[in-house]
């Protein structure tokens, strides 16, 4: 089964069972954007790293200083096109491996909802704020940053999520890494 697997980089086509399915060398300099063009593939598999702040930490948002690094956990979401429901909306499945819970929304009305599913129906809110239209999916998530240790995982989960929407969107639009 071809698939295409996203890092902070541009997708690569690669075989699901291949070693380098979690491989992610290529390091983005501050400028290089996140090239998603072409058609849109059926089956995306996104990843995003957690990271460590050594100083600086929640000030990096707010222009000042950090120190921060990627960590090699990180948050790896499995995202499938799927076609509208019965009522001919787009809708989003969205399962939490980890946690063996699983939400259901329409993407035309992603209403408030506790714990991971605010970040998953947050992005798709953001992304749509942003004029970048998601598509309807299924999506698989699963990681190994531990929640609430300070190692971003939050963040790692939203960049997965917006990575593999957009891939499956097929925007072709060029996004920045500050954007994202």
């Amino acid at each position: 089964t071809e698939i295409y697997t996203l890092s902070l980089h541009d997708a690569l086509p690669i075989y699901e069972h291949d070693p380098r399915a979690h491989a992610h060398a290529h390091a983005l300099t501050p400028n290089e954007n996140i090239n998603i063009s072409g058609a849109a593939p059926r089956h995306i598999r996104a990843f995003a790293p957690g990271r460590v702040c050594l100083i600086g930490e929640h000030t990096d948002y707010n222009d000042g200083l950090a120190l921060a690094m990627a960590i090699a956990e990180g948050v790896t979401v499995d995202a499938r096109r799927i076609e509208p429901g019965s009522d001919g909306r787009d809708r989003v499945l969205a399962e939490a491996i980890d946690l063996g819970e699983s939400d259901e929304f329409a993407l035309s009305d992603p209403q408030p909802a506790p714990g991971w599913r605010a970040f998953v129906r947050g992005a798709v809110v953001e992304l749509a704020r942003a004029g970048l239209r998601p598509v309807g999916a299924s999506l698989r998530i699963h990681g190994d940053v531990p929640r609430g240790a300070g190692l971003s995982s939050s963040a790692a989960l939203e960049v997965a999520l917006s990575l593999a929407l957009l891939a499956l969107a097929g925007t072709g639009e060029r996004i920045g890494r500050t954007e994202l």
